[in-house]
């Protein structure tokens, strides 16, 4: 849950940080540890970790293989919806 907390914040800035990476590089970052994070979770379900019984490793690859896809939506649509916001025009006062 650390893990997944850390990453959030670090591609979607909610604060003033002093260096921001560019939108295209967090949008790169994110394609890239969503392959990540399927990849792992089957790995996890065709090759239990020892000491795990082999129907709790297949739950929780399940769970994170599915579940993840509705937090990985909602990190989509912020980082996108911030992406569109910084490149919208500004109104300009006459």
């Amino acid at each position: 849950f650390l893990a997944g907390y850390l990453f959030t914040i670090s591609i979607i800035y909610l604060d003033i940080t002093p260096h921001q990476y560019s939108h295209l590089y967090r949008s790169l970052i994110l394609i890239i540890a969503l392959a990540a994070h399927k990849i792992l979770s089957k790995y996890i379900y065709a090759f239990p970790t020892s000491g795990v019984p082999r129907p709790e490793a297949e739950a929780g690859s399940i769970w994170m293989y599915y579940g993840g896809d509705i937090i990985d939506l909602i990190l989509i649509i912020i980082l996108c919806y911030q992406w569109y916001k910084a490149t919208t025009p500004r109104a300009t006062m006459s």
